[in-house]
């Protein structure tokens, strides 16, 4: 009996012209986002490239002091190619960061973006949370109710049937029907992507893209089962399915904006910009502190030149003994402003995390960015490591090349600068660490999936069907 009314639910929506039209339209939505995400990598990876180039050739540039700002040393990342697939923080990542002595800063962030920048970055995730998952939503909202509406659910509940038969016949034939189009249009997608040079069966994307189309699953049966329960609540077409797009609407919509809008609330955070000017200004007071010292110990008479010729090499070495004590503050200084600041973010964006998840949608989103290389884990691994080169580069090169200065004079000494280091290569994440940062989000969606189908099914049982 169970096969029966699997089957027949599955043969009801296959010959419909809803399922046509849905199937049409998923089809031509997917291959337009993974074309228009696989042009735009190809743009940032070629500038990229450009940047990489520009990088090599401008390495051999003698270190400026009085110029702290110039752009000297940089740390590269390569776009992931999986940005293709999911967006994620690849727009708000910047392709290099600049390693100044006072402190890190971000470089270009793209290749400059439209004004249909304004209407954001239609994606993969975006066709899933906002078309197939109302797809899956309206398909669910009316298996019970129409059932319920037109007598036929009593009459098949007449039949010695169980109703934990009827429910799930019903209920996995109806999901058939969602995963199927969601599975199809992705594989033509994916196909055509193929065809334009995508390595699609490269391991290194293979895998991610699988664990991409698993949790897509799991948050489509999520969102088929809110309207599953709507469903048997109201034995009623249009309650249901107002009552359940109501609800998808809040869960992909408003719960994760306003979890991420609560925790900027509760924990305000500075950006990176004022961070960096913070930077400056203390890296700038140390400097003039150590100014007047130095001009403490000689008058005005130093725009003698045959003076200060004569007396070059001791006032190089009383300055920079003066330099070393003020260099150790500097570092310190930049360090604790650069930590507080990391720590704080680090806190905000946990909270928003956690608020963030009390939505299923919440959960697909950081699913998918992480495992796309997109998301907040790959955006922490490239600053900690240009924070990391910055110390590296602020020991051989900026503490080692101090500007000194006596009233209207200044010179730069070098007391033993090295070449730096060079700079790390950000490597995409193995998909072991993709894996363990999203085992959270995947158990939460399955948690979500498991609920619903609890209550469904527990409200199925008990309801009274007249």
């Amino acid at each position: 009996m169970f096969k029966t009314i699997l089957f027949k639910e599955i043969k009801g929506h296959l010959g419909t012209v809803t399922f046509i039209v849905w199937l049409s339209v998923s089809c031509f939505l997917v291959w337009m986002v993974l074309e228009s995400g696989y042009s735009r990598y190809e743009q940032k990876h070629q500038h990229y490239l450009d940047i990489g180039r520009e990088t090599k050739d401008g390495s051999s540039k003698e270190y400026n002091p009085f110029m702290p700002d110039e752009e000297q040393f940089r740390v590269l990342r390569e776009p992931s190619i999986l940005s293709t697939i999911v967006y994620g923080l690849e727009g708000e990542m910047p392709v290099y960061m600049t390693i100044t002595p006072n402190g890190v800063r971000s470089g270009s962030v793209g290749t400059g973006e439209s004004v249909l920048s304004l209407f954001g970055e239609l994606d993969f995730l975006l066709v899933i949370e906002l078309v197939l998952g109302l797809m899956a939503v309206v398909q669910a909202s009316s298996l019970i109710s129409s059932e319920g509406e037109n007598g036929t659910l009593k009459l098949i509940l007449a039949n010695p049937v169980s109703r934990s038969t009827v429910l799930l016949g019903k209920g996995l034939g109806g999901y058939v029907i969602v995963a199927f189009v969601f599975v199809f249009s992705t594989f033509i997608g994916l196909l055509f992507l193929s065809i334009r040079g995508f390595p699609l069966f490269d391991s290194a994307v293979l895998a991610p893209i699988v664990l991409i189309l698993v949790g897509s699953l799991v948050y489509l049966l999520v969102t088929f089962l809110v309207g599953l329960f709507c469903s048997i609540l109201f034995l009623n077409s249009q309650v249901a399915l107002v009552l359940s797009v109501s609800v998808w609407a809040a869960m992909s919509l408003l719960l994760p904006k306003s979890a991420w809008t609560a925790a900027e609330l509760l924990r305000p955070v500075e950006d990176e910009r004022t961070v960096y000017l913070r930077q400056k200004h203390a890296r700038e007071d140390h400097l003039r502190a150590q100014h007047e010292e130095m001009n403490k110990h000689y008058p005005q008479q130093l725009d003698d030149t045959e003076w200060f010729m004569a007396n070059f090499a001791n006032l190089s070495e009383e300055g920079a003994a003066v330099w070393s004590k003020y260099s150790d503050r500097i570092s310190k200084d930049l360090a604790t402003i650069a930590e507080g600041h990391h720590r704080e973010k680090q806190e905000q964006e946990s909270l928003g995390k956690v608020l963030c998840r009390a939505s299923p949608a919440g959960s697909l989103r950081l699913l998918l960015a992480n495992v796309s290389g997109t998301g907040d884990q790959m955006r922490w691994r490239f600053l900690q490591a240009a924070w990391n080169y910055q110390n590296a580069v602020n020991d051989n090169v900026f503490v080692k090349k101090p500007v000194l200065a006596i009233q209207n004079r200044s010179w730069v000494h070098d007391m033993g600068a090295e070449d730096p280091p060079p700079p790390p290569l950000i490597k995409a994440l193995s998909f072991g660490s993709v894996l363990t940062e999203s085992a959270l989000d995947i158990a939460l969606l399955s948690v979500y999936a498991v609920l619903l189908f609890m209550l469904a099914y527990m409200l199925f049982m008990r309801r009274s069907i007249v």
